[in-house]
């Protein structure tokens, strides 16, 4: 889908197929922007950008075994500003993340907008307190959503979103990150090792099927000529059928 960059094929109806992709981008959006946005070695400055320069820094002291020095870094950087300046960052940074991703997955939320919205801020603002937790323990815990040697096939892939089939073309991407894959360097431990949608599972089969029949289908339907009313009744129907859902419409939050 070109508005959101994804290499996943969304059919406008309501199968299951259809549906679960929706939930698979929704899941890759979150995922990147918890890793940009809430789990950062430090919320001030506040930007994204400030954010990955100070990530590199740490990495850098980490990686060339200044590991004294990446934690005294790290311990500074917390110890810089009070709590209530910190809570205060937090809390727009969730704000404007939940909004980033609403303004990305609004094409999807025809209905139940208010409750997709506070689930994501409640969603984010947990993510955060845990994040908190990462920056003040003695190690350095990365979070990322790179791919990488840690996407092994046989346990990163969820298999709600099907199991894999054998393809016969080539695929328009290698894989998609559902979760972020959270690793403890100095002790070489993963914490989780990520989640992946890959393009030979099931549902992104299918949905590709399924938009390519509706397609033709179309094509069809407007090579016998279709009526005015017709149209805007069509085109209302795929509006209302585009909702993210697994199975009843709609994403549940846990928090």
């Amino acid at each position: 889908m070109t508005e959101l960059g994804l290499p996943l094929k969304f059919p406008p109806t309501n199968s299951k197929a259809a549906k679960r992709v929706r939930v698979a981008a929704a899941l890759h959006i979150l995922a990147t922007h918890l890793c940009d946005n809430i789990f950062k070695p430090c919320f001030i400055p506040e930007s994204a950008e400030d954010g990955r320069t100070i990530r590199e820094i740490l990495d850098h002291q980490f990686m060339t075994g200044l590991r004294k020095e990446e934690k005294f870094t790290r311990a500074l950087l917390i110890s810089m500003y009070p709590d209530e300046r910190v809570t205060a960052a937090i809390d727009r940074v969730v704000q404007l993340t939940t909004e980033e991703i609403l303004s990305q997955l609004s094409f999807f939320l025809s209905d139940g907008l208010q409750t997709f919205s506070t689930g994501i801020a409640a969603l984010l603002k947990s993510a955060a307190t845990i994040s908190m937790e990462m920056q003040k323990s003695k190690k350095m815990v990365e979070v990322s959503v790179e791919d990488g040697d840690f996407a092994d096939r046989a346990d990163e892939y969820l298999p709600d979103f099907g199991q894999l089939q054998p393809l016969n073309s080539p695929t328009s991407f290698e894989m998609l990150n559902l979760f972020p894959h959270v690793y403890v360097p100095e002790d070489e431990i993963t914490v989780h090792p990520g989640a992946f949608l890959f393009p030979d599972q099931e549902v992104v089969i299918v949905a590709e099927h399924e938009l390519r029949d509706f397609r033709a289908g179309m094509r069809s339907k407007n090579g016998r000529g279709m009526s005015g009313s017709g149209m805007r009744d069509s085109k209302r129907e795929r509006r209302q059928s585009m909702a993210i859902g697994a199975e009843n419409g709609s994403l549940s939050f846990t928090t």
